[in-house]
């Protein structure tokens, strides 16, 4: 067949030679095929014969192996044992390369290069190659192939010429050998690696670039979304707790004014009455326990109302009304407690430092939920704490020598819940605390809380004309 390099598909006659080897005589030539290798060797007049079409039934071969086949122009004979093949082996020399229809642009001769690299949009390739054998008198056959593009090799024939359009991007080897004048193939094969590139939105790494700003996006979407979420977690919590101040504000107020004063009037009805009933020793006793009874009412509502709005806060700050909550601890005579403060400021002096209001109330709080917690918890029998005040910061240092606790069952407990309101206090003040603490070894917290410094404000020093008792 044709495909297969026959000269011509309508075959008028064949004849076996002694070697093995089978003569044909066609519509286009004399062609000679060996079985054993498939390799067809085609004879036209420039070789020798008599024409290029023979006649049917116009062959023969004589007793002593020669060789007769007929055609229109007369006929041939010859002895087939003595055709010597050919053991040339030609190698191809690509002798041109379009690119889009245009030469390549290169400073590089084509048929001495082994690499070519192009861009995305040159993708149209026209090659042209020939054969460097000059015993087949240009008849050579030709197969072709570009590895990542053809499956198999393609049989071209004679044609010297290929033409791939619109190829992907990637990388390909144009492949190509040619046969000698018997028709074998050469062992000799011309590469030509072609390597297409892709556009700068389909390379590796533009992708990974993409992916990396997509993911940075949405990462910052995500911890934009969360710190959103924990600003408004953050301002509700204020807000409970400046609500929660308030309340306590709204009730001494109400305490004092209604309570204090049904008091004293209770105490003065007291007096009439005694009086007008006679101060009999029964009525003077009655009215000894009624007056004690008063005032100790009157005590306890003092003592709430310093829990819950401490004027020495309000008038003198943060370590006077620290200085007044260690007092009463010590006039228990149960835990001896002691606090010490620092002041380093610009204008160093034996005064107490005004912070903000909003973290003066804040760290009160904390300090009197420490307290509480050691007093209800622990039974220490020392409480330490050192103010230090800076003029950026404030530092706590609570220690106390009680029964301590495992701070991580703690936390999974109701009974973390003191704790919880510590460490949201010192998150609502942009602060950090740290818990050191074990089972029997007492309690030893530090706190570190930033205080902004607005333009033009001045740390407020007021002096306390009270006897300290710590």
């Amino acid at each position: 067949a044709e495909a297969q390099g026959l000269a011509n598909s309508f075959v008028y006659g064949s004849l076996p030679d002694v070697t093995g080897a089978v003569w044909l005589s066609t519509n286009r030539g004399l062609s000679r095929l060996e079985p054993a290798t498939g390799g067809i060797k085609n004879f036209t007049p420039d070789d020798g014969v008599q024409g290029y079409e023979y006649n049917g039934n116009a062959f023969l071969m004589a007793a002593n192996g020669e060789l007769y086949f007929g055609g229109v122009d007369g006929f041939n004979r010859f002895w087939p044992n003595h055709f010597k093949g050919s053991f040339f082996n030609p190698s191809v020399y690509i002798y041109s390369l379009l690119v889009n229809e245009k030469r390549l642009e290169t400073n590089d001769y084509v048929g001495e290069m082994d690499h070519i690299s192009l861009r995305h949009d040159q993708n149209t390739l026209s090659l042209e190659f020939a054969a460097l054998d000059y015993f087949s008198n240009g008849h050579n056959t030709y197969q072709y192939k570009l590895a990542g593009y053809d499956d198999n090799w393609v049989f071209a024939g004679e044609r010297n010429y290929v033409r791939y359009a619109n190829l992907p991007p990637g990388t390909y080897t144009f492949l190509v050998r040619a046969t000698n004048r018997d028709g074998k193939w050469s062992n000799y094969v011309r590469q030509l690696i072609m390597q297409i590139n892709p556009p700068f939105w389909r390379t590796w790494s533009f992708i990974v670039l993409l992916a990396l700003v997509f993911t940075t996006l949405i990462l910052a979407w995500v911890r934009r979304r969360e710190d959103a979420i924990r600003q408004q977690q953050h301002e509700r919590l204020r807000l409970a707790y400046d609500i929660q101040e308030q309340v306590k504000r709204d009730i001494a107020r109400d305490l004092h004014d209604e309570i204090g004063t049904r008091l004293a009037t209770v105490k003065l009805y007291t007096t009439q009455l005694t009086r007008q009933a006679g101060e009999t020793p029964a009525i003077l006793s009655l009215k000894t326990t009624i007056f004690s009874l008063i005032n100790d009412t009157i005590s306890d509502v003092r003592n709430l109302l310093r829990k819950l709005n401490p004027k020495t806060l309000e008038q003198y700050g943060y370590v006077a009304a620290i200085e007044e909550l260690f007092a009463r601890v010590n006039a228990s005579d149960v835990v001896q407690a002691q606090v010490m403060s620092e002041h380093k400021t610009p204008n160093e002096r034996m005064a107490s430092c005004r912070l903000p209001t909003d973290i003066e109330v804040m760290l009160y709080r904390i300090t009197q939920e420490l307290v509480s917690n050691s007093l209800k918890h622990a039974n220490p029998k020392r409480i330490n704490l050192r103010v230090l005040i800076l003029p950026d910061a404030v530092q706590l240092r609570y220690a106390d020598d009680g029964s301590g606790f495992d701070r991580e069952q703690t936390q999974q407990t109701s009974t973390g819940l003191g704790m919880g309101s510590i460490e949201s206090r010192v998150a609502l003040l942009n602060g950090k605390i740290n818990w050191h603490t074990q089972p029997g070894q007492g309690v030893y917290v530090t706190i570190d809380v930033p205080v902004p410094r607005t333009p033009g404000r001045q740390f407020a020093w007021t002096t306390r004309a009270t006897q300290k008792n710590v």
